[in-house]
């Protein structure tokens, strides 16, 4: 088993609407957590619009701007001790393996289905990573957590949970032209169910760091006894967590 220090790398896939809610705590978390890594990729293909003014904090200005290099910007002023680097370009079969590498945190804040298989099956071929995947409809959504440690999957894939995921309806944005991801229907959204998966996601984040650093909870982890997944329902006030991976026997998976 690789020792904590040699974690080195939060790599954040997709910086839109849940990414802005995220920023903020990660950064902070990603800064002032002594064994958080201090280096971050950020990567997204998209380019700030008009629509985006309202719901991601920026001025008319930014609107044409690469997400990844506003965030990035931002991010380096205020925690100038953090190595952050800007990838502008969308996650696709043809620079998986070179985004995601062992020993890496990622964190998935995509609205696609086939960016969220991409990159579960490539955390199956690693040895070492941890995935943490959130979204959401216009008032709920869940963050998962895909643990593998030592070559062997210590939760469930996030698509053997969420069967959607294994088949998706819908395309890699990475994969489609221009003019085809203009004519994309944006998803409903609501600021508050952004804010619950930003906030589970940060909460996912620094668990996973004070348990790569404890012995005790690393034992769990590879026993599969860790939080897998959290689901909410603004609708209705409620709130579920499961261990799924506990509840599966460990060893079955990829």
């Amino acid at each position: 088993m690789e020792r904590k220090e040699d974690w080195k790398e939060t790599v954040v896939i997709g910086c839109g609407g849940i990414f802005y809610r995220l920023v903020t705590i990660l950064a902070e978390n990603s800064a002032y957590m002594k064994d958080a890594p201090k280096r971050v990729a950020l990567m997204d293909g998209d380019k700030f619009e008009e629509k985006n003014i309202l719901r991601q904090g920026i001025t008319p200005n930014d609107v044409g701007r690469h997400k990844v290099d506003f965030w990035s910007e931002r991010v380096k002023r205020r925690f100038p001790d953090l190595n952050v680097r800007a990838i502008p370009e969308f996650l696709v079969p043809g620079n998986v393996k070179d985004i995601i590498q062992d020993r890496s945190l990622v964190i998935l804040a995509v609205d696609n289905h086939a960016t969220r298989l991409l990159t579960s099956r490539r955390c199956q071929e690693l040895s070492d990573v941890i995935l943490i995947s959130g979204g959401n409809e216009l008032r709920d959504g869940n963050v998962q957590r895909y643990v593998r440690l030592g070559g062997r999957s210590r939760t469930a894939p996030i698509e053997d949970v969420h069967l959607e995921i294994r088949e998706p309806k819908d395309k890699n944005p990475g994969e489609l032209s221009c003019e085809a991801r203009l004519a994309l229907p944006g998803g409903e959204q609501q600021a508050e169910t952004n804010m619950a998966v930003a906030l589970y996601t940060a909460w996912f984040f620094r668990d996973t760091v004070e348990l790569l650093t404890n012995p005790e909870r690393m034992k769990e982890a590879e026993a599969g006894k860790v939080l897998a997944e959290v689901s909410f329902d603004l609708t209705d006030c409620s709130s579920l967590g499961a261990k799924r991976g506990a509840m599966m026997e460990v060893g079955t998976h990829r």
